[in-house]
Order: C-alpha cells, then structure tokens, then sequence
C-alpha cells in the first residue's frame, strides 16, 4: 500500500515527539535519600527510592548573579585535573566546614565496595545562595567540582515533591575517616574529636544549615542525635564559646534540639557573624 507524502510527514513528527519524551523521562530511576534533616526527624538512614524523573534544566536564573556574588578562581571539572588526591589534608578549614554541615544537612557517603568517601552538601532550594556561598568555599579550596550547582526536585518520604540543591565533594581516601567517625551502621552519630572542629566556621555553618530564631534565642535541630550526644554539644558550646543552652523535646519520642539562650546570643553573634552571609541573617532576628 502507498503512503503519502503527507502521511510520512505526519508519522515523522509523530516519531521525532515520542523519541523526544523518552529522552527526558527516565523511569525507575534511583534517587539517593540522604538523610531526613530537612524533612523533620528520623535517623540518617541511607535509603533509595524509585520514581519517574523528568530531566530538565532548572539552574535559577539567580545564578547568573551568584557567579559574579561567588567567585570561583580554579577551573576544575574533570577528575583527571584534580591534584590533591594523594595528598594529606593541611588546610583544616576543609574539616571545619564538613563538621559544620555534618551536625547540619550534610551526609557523608562510602559506596558499597568503594575505595574512598566524599561529602554531599544539601539545600532546599529556597536557599540556593547559601549553599553557592558553601559550594565557591570548597570548590576554591580545589575539593569539588567547579560547575555551578543545580536545582533539580526530589520524592520526599511523604511523596511530595520537593525542589532541592546539592553538590558533592569529589571522593577522597582522606575522608574515610569522617565516615568512619560519623557514621555507624549508616546512622549519624557525634565523633569523638568534634570540639577539635566546631570552630566559629564550623559552628556559623551549623547555624546557617539547622538552625532558626525561636522567640529570643536560636534554636539547632539535633533531632538525629541521641540525648547523650546532644548534651555534650551543649558542653562544648558553654566552655568553648561561653555560650548557654539547653536541650528541648521536639514533640517527636527520642528527639532534642538544642536551644540557645537569648543571654549568650550577643555572645554567638560575635563569634559566628563574620561568616553569616546576609540571606541567613534571619535566623538571629534582631541581633544582627
């Protein structure tokens, strides 16, 4: 049987469409769930969902702005230009940074059957600019890629979808004892030398990535820590930083948070502002 010219027109359009919808949907793909931080409470249990994705370019067009706001000054996106692999971490202000977000947000992963670690850095995209201002930081300090972030959503454990922005530090043998100290069983826990490393950037990165003004004070969510645990963070901020608080039950069995008194806020606001970049400066209302 013959077919048209037009029939062979329209069965090319109808073809070329349909190719084009399978490129952009990629079904059953494995999205990893690093951690419940910003979803409300739970142990940091490494799980993996399946969903249908649709890939799509969704860089905010704030970026644009970022890049001149945030400048990076190395150009490295490919591991074959990365030149620190092999060598010991001398600078510590890397360690400070991956203990801040640690007792945040962040979540370090050691693939199964994987020789090193690497650090992963995550945001709702509503505060795209602060993990830029984390991703310029670590990227100058020549531990991740150089490209630009971007936004892309997610299936929350309550099958909502969120849109989030994250980056991963390129995956190092160095970092394999972070894991090793802060993780067990892939569940958080507190490492033995964090008040080595909860310095005033670490503690500023705490702050900018768990914690929000409550009444007069500020409050850390350290919901997946244990009681014990908690306690001695609070320890640690009073005979290092002189600076008071409790812990609170939030509501949930088994979960603190940390809450600062307003007395010692002047006090932290001292020590962290230098690091608070400005779109996080509601969290300590009026104190700076």
């Amino acid at each position: 049987k013959i077919i048209s010219a037009s029939n062979v027109i329209i069965i090319y359009i109808l073809t070329y469409f349909i190719l084009k919808i399978k490129l952009i949907i990629i079904n059953d793909k494995d999205i990893k769930d690093i951690g419940p931080a910003a979803d409300g409470g739970g142990p940091h249990e490494i799980k993996k969902i399946k969903v249908k994705k649709k890939i799509k370019n969704t860089t905010p067009m704030a970026c644009i702005s970022f890049i001149e706001k945030y400048k990076i000054n190395i150009d490295c996106t490919s591991r074959k230009n990365v030149t620190n692999f092999n060598k010991p971490i001398e600078n510590t202000k890397i360690l400070e940074i991956i203990y801040g977000t640690l007792l945040g947000d962040g979540h370090a992963e050691k693939r199964k059957n994987g020789k090193g670690t690497r650090i992963t850095f995550y945001q709702e995209s509503s505060h795209d600019d602060y993990l830029l201002y984390l991703h310029s930081i670590v990227a100058n300090l020549g531990y991740c890629n150089t490209n630009i972030p971007k936004i892309f959503t997610r299936l929350s454990k309550n099958g909502k979808i969120r849109k989030v922005i994250r980056f991963s530090t390129w995956t190092y043998d160095q970092f394999n004892i972070v894991k090793e100290l802060w993780y067990s069983n892939n569940i958080k826990k507190l490492p033995f030398n964090i008040s080595e490393y909860l310095t005033p950037l670490a503690l500023a990165i705490w702050i900018m990535d768990d914690g929000g003004k409550v009444g007069s004070g500020l409050k850390l969510a350290t919901n997946n820590f244990k009681l014990e645990e908690i306690k001695i963070l609070i320890k640690i901020l009073k005979n290092k930083f002189n600076i008071y608080s409790t812990y609170q039950k939030t509501g949930v069995k088994d979960q603190y948070h940390i809450y600062i008194w307003a007395e010692s806020m002047p006090t932290l606001i001292n020590i962290v502002k230098p690091y608070i970049i400005p779109s996080m400066k509601y969290k300590f209302g009026k104190y700076i």
